[in-house]
C-alpha cells in the first residue's frame, strides 16, 4: 500500500477526493433503486404537471400519493434530496415559520426524458426494466462467471435470457415497454436526421419487437411497405396500431388486379412462428386506399409465382379455413398501413425486403452468430439492398465521459445477460460486414450514442 500511495503522489486535497469518490462507488446501487421508486410513486411526473418553473414541497407532493403514511412527507423528502444532489431534480432551500430549513423540488431538464412526452414514452419505462429484480439477479452471478466460466443471467435462472422472457409474462411485459419507450425515443431522432429511408420500398425489421420502431419509420415515410420480424412471443404483445383514413372506392376487389402496378415485394420462408398474412376484406369495415390494394396483390402474385397453392385470401376464406380445422371463433383486425407482423428465427431465415433493419439486435450475440444473422440478411437483399443497423460504437479508448461510460456500461450489460453479447468498435462491425458476404460499409453518428452502419450486398 505505501509503494502505491508514493506512486500516486497526492495532494492531501486529491488524496480526499479519491476517498470520497471510492466511497460513492460503493454505494453506486442507491441512486438507481432510489429513482425506480420515484419512477413508480410518480414522483417526476408530479414535478412535471406543476409547470416550467415551478417548485414544489414534499407535502404537495405527497398530497397525489394515495397514502395515509405520517411519514411519507419526510421519506419523499430524503428520496428528492438524494435525486436533486445527481441534478435529476431541481431544489431550492428557504425557511419556514420556525425557521428550520425549508426544500422545494421541481424538475431539471432530466426529467424530459424521465417523464412521458407527447408519445407517451421516455426512459422511465428503461429505469424499471434495468432496475427489475429479474435483471438484477444476475448480478450477482457475474464473479462466479469469471470464475468458473458460462453466463450470469443463465446461472441465476438456468436458462437464456430471451428463453426466459417467453416463460415470464410479467417481466415480458416489462422488457418489452423498456424497449419500446427507448425505441420510441431514439427513433424519433432517427428518422428526423437519417436519409436513408426515402428510396425503400419494402423495409423489413428484424428484431422489431411490437412494431414500435416500424411504425414510426412508415409513418415519416408512408411509401415503405413495412415487415416487422421477431420471435412470436414477441409479436403476440404487438399492438394494433391505427392505420390512416383511406377511400372506399378503393376496395381490394380481385378483378382490380390485372390493372394494378406490380411493386416487388419477396417474403422468405421463416421458421419459429406462422407468417401472419395480411388480410383482404371483401365487404371492408375500414377504407382502404390504392397503394394497400396493390401491396396484398402483389403478395398474392408472388405466393402464385413461388408456392404451390399459397395465395392471399379473404376475411370470409380464412373464416372458412378456421371453420374447416375446428375453431370456434374468429375475429380479423387490421394492424395499420401496409405492415405485417410475422413471427419467426432470424437464425433461420428473415423476410425479404430492398432494405432491412436491425435496431440494437447484433449486440445481443456473439460474432458467430452476427454473421449467421448477417449473411441470412444478405440472402434476402437484392443487388444493391441494404442492411441498416442502428448500434452503439465502442470506443477505442475508455475517456471518462458520460457518452463513453454509457457505451462500456451497456457492454457489460451485454456480458452479463446475454452468451457472447457485446459492444463493438467500427472496425470490428467492418469485419462482421466483410464475413457475411458484404461489399460496402458506412458508418455515422446519430444521437444519443447511436449509430447508423450501412452495409449494401
Amino acid at each position: 500500500m505505501g509503494s502505491l500511495k508514493n506512486a500516486l503522489q497526492l495532494t492531501p486535497e486529491e488524496d480526499e477526493d479519491a476517498c470520497m469518490y471510492a466511497m460513492q462507488l460503493a454505494s453506486a446501487s442507491i441512486l438507481p433503486m432510489t429513482l425506480k421508486a420515484a419512477i413508480e410513486l410518480d414522483l417526476l411526473e408530479t414535478l412535471v404537471r406543476a409547470g416550467p418553473g415551478a417548485q414544489l414541497s414534499t407535502a404537495d407532493v405527497v398530497a397525489q400519493l394515495p397514502t395515509e403514511n405520517p411519514q411519507a412527507a419526510v421519506m419523499v423528502d430524503r428520496m428528492l434530496r438524494l435525486l436533486a444532489a445527481y441534478n435529476v431534480v431541481s431544489c431550492t432551500v428557504g425557511t419556514d415559520a420556525d425557521g428550520n430549513p425549508s426544500r422545494k423540488y421541481g424538475a431539471a431538464p432530466a426529467c424530459k426524458y424521465l417523464t412521458k412526452n407527447e408519445d407517451g414514452v421516455s426512459m422511465a419505462a428503461l429505469a424499471l426494466m434495468n432496475q427489475d429484480k429479474i435483471l438484477m439477479e444476475s448480478w450477482y452471478y457475474l464473479k462466479d462467471a469469471v470464475l468458473d466460466g458460462g453466463i450470469p443471467f443463465n446461472k441465476a435462472y438456468g436458462m437464456t435470457a430471451f428463453e426466459y422472457y417467453g416463460a415470464d409474462a410479467r417481466f415480458n411485459k416489462v422488457f418489452n415497454e423498456g424497449m419500446r419507450n427507448h425505441s420510441t425515443i431514439i427513433t424519433k431522432k432517427l428518422v428526423d436526421i437519417y436519409r436513408g429511408f426515402e428510396g425503400v420500398k419494402v423495409l423489413v425489421d428484424v428484431g422489431g419487437g411490437i412494431g414500435a420502431t416500424l411504425y414510426m419509420i412508415t409513418a415519416k415515410h408512408p411509401h415503405i411497405r413495412g415487415i416487422n420480424f421477431d420471435l412470436p412471443h414477441v409479436i403476440s404483445e404487438a399492438p394494433p396500431y391505427p392505420g390512416p383514413p383511406i377511400n372506399s372506392s378503393s376496395v381490394l376487389r380481385r378483378r382490380n388486379l390485372a390493372r394494378l402496378t406490380s411493386h416487388s415485394l419477396g417474403m422468405a420462408p421463416c421458421r419459429g412462428g406462422a407468417r401472419r398474412r395480411r388480410h383482404v376484406r371483401e365487404r371492408p369495415k375500414r377504407r382502404c386506399n390504392l397503394h394497400e390494394a396493390q401491396g396484398v396483390f402483389n403478395i398474392d402474385l408472388i405466393m402464385l409465382a413461388h408456392n404451390p397453392g399459397g395465395k392471399e385470401r379473404t376475411d370470409k376464406e380464412f373464416e372458412g379455413l378456421a371453420k374447416e380445422a375446428g375453431f370456434s371463433g374468429f375475429k380479423a383486425s387490421y394492424i395499420f398501413a401496409n405492415t405485417w407482423h410475422i413471427g419467426g428465427d432470424m437464425f433461420a431465415s428473415v423476410p425479404s425486403g430492398d432494405a432491412i433493419l436491425m435496431k440494437w439486435i447484433l449486440h445481443d450475440w456473439s460474432d458467430e452468430l452476427c454473421v449467421k444473422i448477417l449473411r441470412n440478411c444478405w440472402k434476402a437483399l437484392p443487388e444493391k439492398g441494404r442492411v441498416i443497423l442502428v448500434e452503439c460504437v465502442l470506443p477505442v479508448v475508455p475517456e471518462p465521459t458520460g457518452r463513453r461510460r454509457g457505451v462500456f456500461d451497456l457492454d457489460v450489460v451485454m456480458m452479463v445477460q446475454n452468451p457472447g453479447g457485446k459492444e463493438r468498435t467500427e472496425t470490428e462491425f467492418e469485419g462482421l460486414a466483410r464475413d457475411a458476404g458484404f461489399s460496402g460499409f458506412n458508418a455515422a453518428y446519430i444521437y444519443a450514442n447511436a449509430w447508423i452502419i450501412e452495409l449494401t450486398k
